[in-house]
């Protein structure tokens, strides 16, 4: 009988198809030597760029290339279940490269940086030189841990334009703010149905004006907790316990 799809070693593929190919070195160095399968080992590759997964065999091992025969492929199975929308304000330096990592792990399927008041834009706002990194950023997360696809990712856009677009959002609207008195975690357990979308400041945190256009966009102002937090730190512990109501 052969082994069920979730008990097979999952390895990351480029452009997975059906069919006879060599993998590319970094994948064949992670099945040959890193988990030592051999020739007839079956595995489940899959492709984060096209949401997809199959079943594998590996059929032969050359000058550190693996060469593998790819028997079927269907849809991912480890796609997120709960649209979890994050609108990131721009930060300085390498601040959003790391936020792209964690929103990709934590399972975040719409990420929108905007620019505000306080952010460290400069030049064009739309460049696809930073989606281009921002993506290539998301793959290697999503690959390292598992997960079946990356985030859409759209940015830089004018916050007010962002709000606009989020107005035929259908789900819960929350505005991290250490000024409110309602917590992040009694909104999680009010919140029955449908998505959510977080909007988080940059360093310095939205301007008054701002704040008051977003909770006129529907945003509902929420903490964390007794505590200022960089915003990079902020977005890891939001969805982290937005995670874990997730799991409950």
């Amino acid at each position: 009988m052969a082994e069920p799809l979730e008990k097979l070693l999952r390895v990351p593929v480029s452009d997975l198809r059906v069919g006879v190919r060599r993998l590319d070195k970094e994948a064949s160095h992670y099945l040959t030597h890193v988990h030592r399968a051999v020739v007839g080992t079956r595995f489940a590759p899959f492709d984060v760029e096209a949401a997809a997964e199959g079943i594998a065999t590996l059929t032969g091992s050359d000058g550190g290339q693996a060469t593998i025969s790819v028997e079927t492929v269907c849809e991912s199975s480890a796609l997120p279940k709960l649209r979890l929308m994050l609108i990131q304000a721009f930060g300085k330096g390498s601040k959003i490269d790391g936020i792209v990592r964690d929103a990709t792990v934590l399972d975040v399927t719409d990420l929108w940086i905007v620019s505000t008041v306080r952010s460290a834009v400069t030049g064009s706002l739309d460049t696809p030189g930073r989606r281009q990194r921002w993506t290539k950023i998301a793959v290697e997360a999503a690959r390292q841990c598992e997960r079946g696809n990356i985030p859409i990712i759209d940015g830089v856009i004018a916050f007010e334009a962002a709000l606009e677009l989020l107005k035929s959002f259908h789900g819960a609207k929350w505005l991290l703010s250490p000024t409110t008195h309602r917590k992040l975690s009694d909104a999680l357990s009010d919140h029955r149905e449908g998505g959510v979308a977080l909007l988080i400041g940059p360093e310095g945190g939205f301007s008054a004006a701002e704040c008051a256009l977003a909770e006129g966009a529907g945003f509902l102002p929420v903490r964390l907790g007794l505590r200022v937090l960089r915003s990079e730190t902020a977005v890891t512990a939001a969805l982290g316990a937005v995670a874990s109501f997730r799991e409950r």
